[in-house]
């Protein structure tokens, strides 16, 4: 339901002769929003408090988020500080490619970007999920899954044919037919591995 059809049921059922605490627990809001439905029925006053109370990034002048209250702008745009936050982490090159060879030795096979996709998945495979990066950050780093397998020196797979668990428990084994090269020409740092 829009805010626009809640507003209009609001309006509807204070016309009624509803108090705004009836109004709030059939429409499953609280009574704050309720009184900001009524002083703000299209929600551009709140737009427009938002608009003014975001800051400026510093890393590239784009506007913040201003949702957290004045003076509360975070320094950088969602954008700058994903990247900053991998930065942080300390998610390199060298790092990733390091598991990547980690991840081959353990299982005999190069990781799939659906297995390092999320915390809980890497924790069914691994006791310290902790340790690897999720897919996103690979490919922020690298550009693609296939990129930072080929320049760790590890096979890479063509879309469908990864190795699948017969009925029996035991996996195919990759051929050479599955593997592909991905050419490290093709980085978008411009940099060889």
């Amino acid at each position: 339901m829009s805010r626009e059809d809640r507003v209009e049921l609001a309006e509807d059922m204070r016309r009624k002769g509803k108090s705004l605490g009836q109004i709030a627990e059939a429409l499953r809001l609280s009574k704050q929003t309720v009184r900001c439905y009524f002083a703000d029925p299209h929600g551009d006053k709140l737009r427009e408090r938002k608009r003014r109370y975001a800051g400026e990034c510093i890393d590239c002048g784009r506007p913040t988020d201003g949702t957290a209250g004045k003076g509360r702008a975070p320094e950088r745009c969602s954008n700058c500080r994903q990247l900053f936050e991998r930065e942080r982490a300390g998610w390199t090159p060298e790092l990733i490619e390091s598991l990547a060879l980690e991840w081959h030795g353990k299982f005999g096979r190069s990781p799939r970007a659906s297995e390092w996709r999320t915390r809980r998945r890497l924790g069914e495979l691994v006791d310290d999920p902790l340790r690897f990066p999720l897919t996103a950050t690979v490919q922020d780093v690298f550009g693609s899954w296939n990129l930072m397998l080929s320049s760790a020196g590890l096979p890479c797979l063509r879309p469908g044919s990864y190795p699948r668990e017969s009925a029996s428990g035991t996996s195919t084994t990759l051929t050479a037919a599955n593997a592909v090269t991905v050419s490290s020409s093709s980085s978008p740092r411009g940099e060889t591995p």
